[in-house]
């Protein structure tokens, strides 16, 4: 006899009858969750989750009324819902919390808003007015009571705090956006108008675009109205714009596309007009967080919500973590998000959707699963700054952010994995001098490291300014606007998070830094147009290349933008220009190329320092502006189109003296003397003249003796210096060379010359002589190939002149086959 098996099915009804769902819970501690808890409901046994028996919670939405209050409401998600929409307020900045409405049988996605000092809340198919601080409601809850463009099917929106602009209240929902002229009646559906969708493209984000969803709504006078949506799976919004007349979509799949850290789910969104900034608050995904051994792999980036974190920007394409307020380090079951937010003062207040152990019988499911509704303050957003500590941790030294909860780990604080030839080895005490923020790290071997405050090495020191300690160090942050490139060698400068902190630099206050998290040889890609003040390179030996379809603007909101090169050899091979003067400042022993245009628009661009700055094709364009080259610096010009229309400076020290026979070298290359509008050089003490002869053949400009005015006189010639460089007999010497060589300015057959049929071989070697006078010295040089470089060699200088002919023996001719000369007077 076969033994009989029992169906399939009916052991998991077997199963499901023996494991029941308990009827009670475990004591829980409402008192373990960051901020205000406002609601709370058991998360599901797993069994529950299991058959879909849930109930979560959802929607949070707050707004700060006129008279003080704060009002906060939510409802709940999942099959056991009872779909009511709960109203709370609190009269006491969000101390205490009390119900106030319940509206059953709800509609989805409520956000409340102020026209006319009326409060409205809009949601779904719903909109309702109050006129007395929430606490009656006109007309009657009814989800078919908001009817625009005659549908009332709005499954997909979201609390996005409608904004009054231009004359009309905006709202979005998903990718579209409705409005209603502020005189009308808003209860009325009829006011409304629905604008269509930006619609979708898989080949957006080179093919990893999948949908966009659950959009917010600001504006600003500079950006009019712009809907945020978050995009699945990806960092990035999108910046989709209404018309603030019509309320039709805009939307440039190429150019509108922004990397927002967080975005890849339901974030908050506002514009505060005391500071010019959008707010965003978001949960983007710390490295930390992404490589944890012990993260759930059906996690995505979508569903990981651990990390919440502030941010802002001034022009919605540019985005910065200011802070991170929460964190938790049980990222599968414990989230902070679908944040709504409002100001209050210098306070922001925030409702969140949380998913927290409480201690109850289970734990949400997942982060995704809400079991709360909670309140939370940022005192001083406007002016936030993260909080950050040192701590000794298995053998290195971690950074962490404090947050309200615990504090958010942000991986190692030494950038880069070399320092000084050998890796950070077993620390065991560090310390932060506070005048500079410099941080010193001691390790057990008994090197002392010096890093800034960013995490860039900076030197190995003999000893260390300040006592060591084990403990949590408290680090400040770097200077303003200084943003130092984090990722382990080369990356995508658009990219956030290959820069510290969270923020890449594309501000007029803002200088990129590229310090010892540089690989050997790294590349920088730069896939847009970027505008910040300045680059700094402080690489210990690491080059760099910038490389891609992208640009770099200088423009510095004050003071001059800056390319500041202290170590290494690095590369620009993207077009540069200028929207405010600017300096390169090449250290010595440093060098950059510049392989494509480089445009000053008008501005002035300094060169000073003893490296190499060289431009190796594309366009030179001086638009009118200046190119100021200091003594002692070069800047070198090869296979350039060159529009120097504009004035070229040596620019001098405040201690510039220079002697006679000086000679600076300024530039090199392919540089046409003609084009250029004017040629400034330092004034020079009485008796001294600049010598430009030789500017535009190899670079250089010399200190010589001034023409005296009394030998101009003696030939009718004007004293006051501008003849001194004019040949005015027309002998091709012009009046400084007459007078240094003792010739007769106004006489055409009077001038310095050199006959070598006066010169004849001798028994010693080659005899040459030349016409001279005496009280002057010359030079006499020599060459066998006059293409080599240089062609010319000194054979002798200071050779006295004599009165009639000066001789001189060349006795190097026997091992010569063939010889040049050139005699100059000093």
């Amino acid at each position: 006899m076969k033994k009989q098996r029992t169906p399939f099915c009916l052991m998991i009804v077997a199963l499901l009858l023996a494991t029941g769902t308990p009827t009670t819970s475990r004591a829980y501690d409402l008192g373990v969750v960051p901020g205000k808890v406002i609601y709370y409901t058991p998360s599901p046994s797993w069994l529950d989750a299991l058959l879909g028996n849930e109930k979560y919670t959802s929607d949070p939405e707050i707004i700060v009324l006129p008279n003080g209050w704060y009002l906060m409401c939510h409802r709940t998600f999942g099959n056991l819902t009872d779909d009511t929409l709960r109203i709370y307020k609190s009269t006491d900045k969000g101390t205490n919390w009390s119900q106030i409405v319940t509206f059953p049988n709800a509609s989805s996605g409520h956000s409340f808003f102020l026209h006319n000092n009326e409060l409205y809340l809009m949601g779904g198919e719903t909109i309702i007015k109050s006129t007395d601080n929430g606490t009656s409601w006109t007309p009657a809850y009814s989800k078919t009571s908001f009817i625009v463009n005659g549908t009332t099917n709005y499954s997909t929106w979201t609390p996005n705090n409608p904004v009054e602009f231009n004359g009309r209240v905006w709202s979005a929902a998903s990718t579209k956006i409705q409005s209603a002229p502020s005189v009308s009646n808003l209860l009325n559906g009829a006011s409304w108008k629905w604008s269509g969708s930006p619609g979708s493209d898989a080949n957006w984000l080179d093919g990893q675009f999948t949908f966009m969803t659950e959009a917010q709504v600001v504006a600003s006078p500079e950006q009019g109205v712009v809907i945020l949506p978050k995009t699945n799976l990806l960092p990035y919004s999108a910046l989709i714009r209404g018309n603030k007349t019509t309320g039709n979509l805009t939307f440039d799949p190429v150019n509108d596309f922004v990397e927002l850290p967080g975005a890849e789910k339901k974030f908050g969104a506002a514009y505060d007009a005391v500071s010019g900034k959008f707010f965003v608050l978001s949960n983007p995904v710390l490295p930390a967080t992404a490589n944890d051994p012990n993260l759930d792999p059906n996690l995505t980036a979508a569903l990981i919500r651990n990390t919440a974190a502030v941010l802002t920007s001034r022009d919605l394409y540019n985005w910065k973590v200011e802070k991170i307020f929460l964190y938790t380090a049980n990222v599968n079951y414990e989230a902070f998000q679908y944040f709504n937010f409002d100001f209050d003062g210098d306070t922001m207040v925030v409702a969140s959707r949380t998913a927290f152990d409480v201690g109850d019988t289970y734990k949400p499911p997942r982060g995704h699963d809400s079991n709360l509704i909670t309140f939370h303050t940022i005192s001083d957003f406007r002016n936030l700054s993260p909080n950050h500590v040192l701590k000794l941790s298995g053998g290195s030294v971690l950074r962490y952010e404090k947050t309200q909860h615990t504090d958010a780990p942000l991986g190692a604080f030494a950038l880069g994995s070399s320092f000084d030839g050998s890796p950070l080895t077993s620390p065991n005490g560090f310390g932060r001098k506070a005048s500079t923020g410099d941080i010193y790290i001691r390790e057990t071997g008994g090197r002392i490291l010096r890093f800034d405050a960013a995490g860039n090495f900076l030197e190995v020191v003999a000893s260390s300014p300040v006592s060591f300690q084990t403990s949590a160090l408290t680090v400040t942050q770097p200077a303003n606007g200084e943003c130092s490139w984090s990722a382990s060698g080369s990356g995508d400068w658009s990219e956030p998070l290959n820069w510290y902190y969270w923020g890449r630099p594309d501000t007029s206050d803002e200088i990129a830094v590229f310090g010892s998290a540089l690989g050997s040889a790294s590349t920088i890609s730069v896939k847009k147009a970027f505008s910040l003040k300045g680059l700094r390179f402080n690489s210990h030996g690491k080059n760099c290349t910038f490389s891609g379809t992208g640009s770099i603007t200088l423009a510095a909101a004050s003071g001059n933008g800056i390319i500041d090169i202290e170590q290494g050899a690095h590369a620009i091979q993207i077009p540069v220009s200028l929207n405010s003067d600017a300096d390169i400042l090449p250290g010595t022993g440093t060098s950059l190329t510049l392989s494509d245009d480089l445009r000053l628009n008008g501005h002035v661009l300094n060169v000073e320092g003893s490296g190499d700055v060289a431009m190796n094709t594309g366009v030179f364009s001086m638009d009118g502006g200046s190119l100021l080259v200091g003594a002692g610096s070069t800047i070198a010009f090869t296979n350039v189109l060159g529009i120097f229309d504009g004035t070229l400076e040596l620019a001098a020290p405040s201690n510039f003296n220079p002697s006679a026979g000086d000679t600076f070298h300024v530039i090199e290359g392919d540089v046409d003397a003609s084009t250029f509008n004017q040629i400034l050089l330092p004034t020079l003490q009485e008796g001294l003249a600049w010598d430009t002869s030789s500017l535009f053949s190899i670079g250089n400009v010399s200190v010589i003796l001034k023409v005296p005015a009394s030998w101009m006189a003696d030939y009718g010639l004007p004293q006051d210096g501008s003849a001194d460089f004019i040949d005015s007999d027309g002998d091709g010497q012009d009046n400084y060379a007459e007078w240094k060589a003792g010739t007769n300015p106004t006489n055409m057959l009077s001038f310095f010359s050199f006959d070598a049929s006066g010169s004849l071989p001798v028994e010693t070697g080659f005899q040459l002589r030349w016409n001279s006078l005496t009280g002057r010295t010359y030079r006499v040089e020599t060459s066998t190939n006059l293409t080599d470089n240089p062609p010319f060699t000194v054979l002798q200088t200071g050779i006295p002149g004599e009165a009639g002919l000066t001789e001189f023996i060349d006795t190097n001719t026997a091992v010569k086959k063939q010889s040049y000369y050139r005699v100059y007077v000093e």
